[in-house]
């Protein structure tokens, strides 16, 4: 795991992938989702089971804007997929997808 003390020097053109955690409540995805939200060339995948009331579960429909952690909003100008995953379904279910 690589510590990332200085979000806004952080360059999303040298990211392939973020793991983030599984609302997007808070952390450091949290915290680079709300510097890229607004870039065009990001995108951003979600997978699996979301919960209600949490940002992932927000962003899934694609507002226009999305309120930050301190309370203004911002454009939601990054792409966003959800990818339909269950770990619970069987081989077949998952395969049929």
């Amino acid at each position: 795991m690589v510590a990332l003390p200085y979000f806004d020097e952080i360059d999303p053109s040298t990211i392939d992938v973020l793991l983030v955690t599984h609302g997007l409540q808070s952390g450091l995805s949290r915290q680079l989702f709300e510097i890229w939200c607004s870039d065009k060339k990001i995108a951003f995948v979600i997978p699996g089971y979301v919960v209600e009331g949490t940002l992932a579960k927000t962003i899934i429909n694609e507002p226009k804007e999305v309120t930050l952690m301190n309370g203004l909003t911002a454009p939601l100008n990054m792409q966003v997929h959800y990818i339909s995953f269950s770990a619970h379904a069987d081989l077949h279910r998952q395969v049929r997808s």
